[in-house]
């Protein structure tokens, strides 16, 4: 079962057309008997940020495109000089809210092709996955418009389920003020929320995953250190209860101890930057197991099985700075931490596991260790340091992609070349991993394009 060698060959590679620093891809269900398909938002500009230190003027427009595991393109569309490339300022989700077995592309549009700060105009837009064309269009909110561009730029798309009935959620704001909305499928609102952080309790985070973490047949979300149903907008718990953190929070990752079949969550802190402890785990009802590291500013971290067997190791880093441009993401001042995942006692690799990911190639239950989620020139290595295969180019899923046993790669290239690259060694999954795949925080959680942690947030089961 995976026993053989790794040998990553490309099992897919297709041409975009034009040069490329930002492609988000996700996995859209056109039907029953559809191909495998994904749906991608690219631009040739890198990930564009609000923030005044960070944000670039772009050169390029973003576009939308839906195309098969076989690199054929099925449409693409052109969403105009309104619409600025970048996660801040428009998000996307696949999700079949209608229950008709085709997923249906939600994504905040600016209709406003002069104005693409015009927030006033924004709009939640529906589209349909088989041809491209906009089938419904409802204002976004914009409820506290006069914050900074760093704040107000925030926009969020994502869903969950409540006892098999599916609900779509819509949010802006990740480090102040925030407020979400959950929609019925007539586009009516089933409940809305505001978030004050340091008044009411931890502000948001850059990942918001849904898992069912109290296993009571309705989904929950983490929107940043706090837990909230999807059925009704409760909030279940908060990490620390009453004494809660009041900061934001970089990454999220539910975790499933297979001892017990309890979620945990694992939780890296950005800002507060002198409060300890930065890096921790907590039960699936907010109880704190353990924390780490008493200052500065956490960024990036995920769990895998990356132990000599496969045990589950917690990965984070510290930047003291990081800069971008129209290119890229650069970081400064990087410290790196691991630890046991479920003790927090500290252990030490022989590598570096900042800007990876974990991913399981072969299908035997162990991750491999891919480096260039935001950094690009991707390379493979085991779990012990050793080199697999240098690859190059920018990951953009590293999940169950393809029918084929094991983990795959889906990266791009600066000159708009894709490839999915693949163990041809890889005969067989074993019997936990084709648990793990079918787990439906697994399956769920690969459609969340948000920043570079998608494919982080899936080593936790």
């Amino acid at each position: 079962m995976g026993q053989n060698s790794i040998e990553l060959k490309p099992f897919m590679q297709m041409e975009v057309g034009q040069n490329v620093e930002y492609f988000r891809t996700v996995p859209i269900q056109l039907g029953k008997d559809s191909p495998k398909t994904f749906l991608t938002f690219y631009s040739a500009d890198f990930d564009i940020d609000s923030g005044y230190r960070m944000f670039s003027f772009p050169t390029d427009t973003l576009k939308m495109m839906v195309y098969t595991d076989q690199g054929e393109i099925l449409w693409r569309r052109d969403l105009g000089p309104g619409v600025v490339p970048g996660t801040c300022f428009t998000n996307f989700f696949a999700f079949d809210l209608d229950n008709d077995g085709v997923e249906e592309i939600w994504f905040v549009n600016n209709p406003d092709t002069i104005h693409p700060f015009n927030l006033y105009e924004y709009v939640l837009e529906r589209v349909n996955p088989l041809t491209g064309e906009t089938t419904g269009q409802w204002p976004w909110p914009h409820d506290n418009p006069h914050q900074s561009s760093h704040r107000q730029f925030r926009q969020h798309i994502f869903a969950g389920y409540a006892k098999g009935e599916p609900v779509l959620i819509t949010a802006q704001g990740t480090y102040g003020p925030t407020y979400i909305q959950a929609w019925w499928p007539d586009m009516t609102l089933r409940w809305t929320l505001a978030v004050n952080p340091g008044v009411d309790g931890p502000a948001g985070s850059h990942v918001f995953p849904v898992v069912d973490i109290n296993d009571d047949g309705i989904d929950e979300f983490m929107w940043g250190e706090r837990c909230i149903e999807v059925d009704s907008g409760k909030e279940i718990f908060r990490c620390d209860g009453d004494t809660c953190w009041l900061g934001h929070s970089d990454m999220i990752q539910p975790i499933l101890n297979p001892d017990n079949g309890r979620w945990y969550v694992y939780i890296n802190r950005e800002q507060l930057e002198d409060q300890g402890p930065r890096i921790l785990l907590y039960d699936n009802q907010g109880n704190r197991v353990w924390g780490q590291v008493n200052e500065g500013h956490i960024h990036k971290g995920w769990v895998g099985r990356i132990g000599p067997n496969g045990e589950m190791i917690a990965t984070a880093g510290i930047i003291s700075g990081q800069e971008r441009d129209l290119k890229g993401r650069y970081y400064s001042g990087i410290q790196e931490y691991t630890f046991e995942a479920w003790t927090g006692k500290p252990v030490q690799l022989p590598y570096s596991t900042f800007d990876t990911a974990p991913i399981d190639l072969n299908g035997d239950g162990f991750h491999e260790i891919v480096y260039g989620v935001s950094s690009g020139n991707a390379r493979v290595i085991d779990r012990f340091g050793n080199l697999i295969k240098e690859i190059g180019g920018r990951i953009v899923m590293a999940s169950k992609i393809i029918n084929h046993p094991g983990e795959q790669l889906l990266i791009y290239h600066k000159d708009g070349k894709v490839q999915i690259w693949a163990d041809v060694n890889a005969s067989e999954d074993t019997p936990e991993a084709l648990k793990r795949y079918s787990n439906p925080f697994y399956k769920f959680n690969q459609k969340y394009p948000t920043k570079d942690y998608v494919m982080c947030m899936l080593g936790g089961v």
